[in-house]
């Protein structure tokens, strides 16, 4: 077998392609091969023209960005007027597409400030400092995509600092493209994992806080600078991190839930100053605005006292931007936008529904241990205790045969009684049922009215 078919195969395990996909894969790294390729490491392919090919997204990329501080206008225009490889069409990159090449998995210092580490998911792209512009713009801001935290933002366009970077992309044509532009199968993005909880708060690795009183999720920091409240606004809605879209600026009453008299820590350039809040969300400053307005007047609130005030609109004052979003919650059970389910008392993650038809107990381990929800590989079938535990008779949904109701949150959709559980015992294996909360036993080949509902432990 060559080198080619060799990595041919492995692209084809890896993404269970198709037998046109597997085609083109196996073309195209031929075709690499030909026109002295310089490295191939996973999904990357990278030449000798200083270019970076992304056969996931059929994406190619400048082998590095620009090397020093830029204005968002001049990115753009460095990006336009790029010219690797030969090509003409390069362009600045939205923010998916550079979300698109963050890994959170795979780290290296920045060239210029070594303390931080920068996210890429290859070593073949050199993104010399974590935050690049991002082609979406606004007002006065503009977008930008942050490889520390792999999260999105804006910045005043006058903003040069910070290690603000531009990294070119252009998008493969079917005369240059190795892969005729057909995208092609891939792994779903990694879900955010933990990296610190303080009480009702828990960090994520996606620059997000989440606040599993509330429900709230918050930025894991504020915009960074003095901002009027206009401006503010735009920021919060208009900020993507962890990949939302559904950022908006806090009421009074959700900053309010934040200050805690117990907590404090001391603002970086503010010597003397705390604020009173979990560690684990960092303010820039004391004053944050929030959603409220009377006229030319808008609300703010003061984290260093636990009081409220108002400033004109137009005042910038030492005042910052912090958004927030709200997901859906039923008491202890916590809907995500990945389709799973967190149950806050347990610590358990479920699928959001079951697998969608009769199945047999062994089939039901195979699709739970197979599962992949929210990028997770960690999926199982649950104990009876576990199914038990889903069991609340003041909860009440409709099953498949409406005159049956089945007593669980409304967050995890299920349409029939029984749902296979791990014990066996000989040629029975266990199961719960969801009407009366009544534990059983049944044969494993049975697939009449049975389930599986897949479970991971939250870590």
């Amino acid at each position: 077998m060559t080198e080619t078919e060799q990595r041919a195969l492995i692209l084809r395990e890896r993404y269970d392609l198709t037998v046109p996909e597997r085609s083109l894969i196996k073309r195209g790294l031929a075709l690499a091969e030909s026109l002295d390729k310089v490295k191939l490491i996973g999904d990357f392919i990278a030449y000798n023209n200083g270019t970076v090919l992304d056969t996931r997204t059929n994406l190619m990329w400048a082998a590095k960005d620009n090397g020093s501080d830029i204005y968002w206008a001049d990115a753009k225009s460095y990006c336009d007027n790029y010219r690797g490889g030969g090509y003409t069409d390069w362009r600045m990159p939205t923010q998916d597409e550079l979300a698109g090449l963050y890994d959170v998995n795979k780290s290296h210092p920045g060239a210029y400030n070594r303390r931080y580490n920068i996210h890429v998911t290859t070593d073949l792209i050199d993104v010399t400092d974590f935050w690049v512009w991002a082609s979406e713009t606004g007002g006065s801001y503009d977008a930008y995509f942050n490889f520390k935290y792999g999260e999105r933002g804006c910045f005043h366009q006058s903003y040069a600092i910070y290690g603000l970077r531009a990294l070119p992309v252009r998008t493969g044509k079917k005369d240059d493209s190795f892969f005729n532009n057909q995208p092609l199968k891939h792994l779903p993005v990694s879900t955010a994992n933990e990296l610190k909880k303080d009480g009702d708060f828990i960090a994520y690795d996606n620059g997000t806080v989440l606040e599993t009183r509330t429900n709230l999720m918050w930025a894991a920091k504020d915009n960074g600078e003095n901002i009027n409240w206009d401006d503010a606004k735009y920021y919060c809605e208009n900020y993507r991190g962890g990949g939302y879209t559904d950022w908006r600026m806090p009421t009074l009453g959700e900053l309010k839930g934040l200050y805690d008299e117990r907590k404090s820590y001391e603002m970086d350039g503010f010597e003397g100053f705390e604020v009173h809040l979990t560690e684990l969300i960092h303010l820039t400053s004391f004053i944050h605005w929030v959603s409220e307005t009377r006229g030319s007047d808008a609300a703010f609130f003061i984290f260093s006292f636990g009081k409220r005030s108002w400033h004109q609109k137009s005042d910038d004052f030492y005042s910052r931007a912090l958004p927030v979003r709200a997901g859906k919650k039923d008491g202890r059970f916590i809907a995500y936008d990945n389709e799973t389910v967190l149950d806050t008392l347990t610590n358990l993650m479920w699928t959001a529904k079951d697998n969608g038809s009769g199945i047999s107990w062994a089939n039901a381990q195979s699709y739970c241990d197979n599962y992949r929800g929210g990028g997770y590989t960690d999926w199982r079938m649950p104990t009876q205790d576990e199914l038990a535990g889903l069991y609340d008779e003041s909860k009440t949904q409709t099953g498949s045969d409406s005159r049956f109701s089945i007593h669980i949150t409304e967050l995890i959709s299920i349409i029939v009684h029984w749902y296979w559980a791990s014990e066996t015992r000989g040629s029975d294996a266990a199961r719960f049922h969801f009407l009366y909360g009544n534990r059983g036993w049944n044969p494993q080949s049975d697939e009449n009215g049975h389930r599986a509902l897949p479970v991971r432990s939250a870590k």
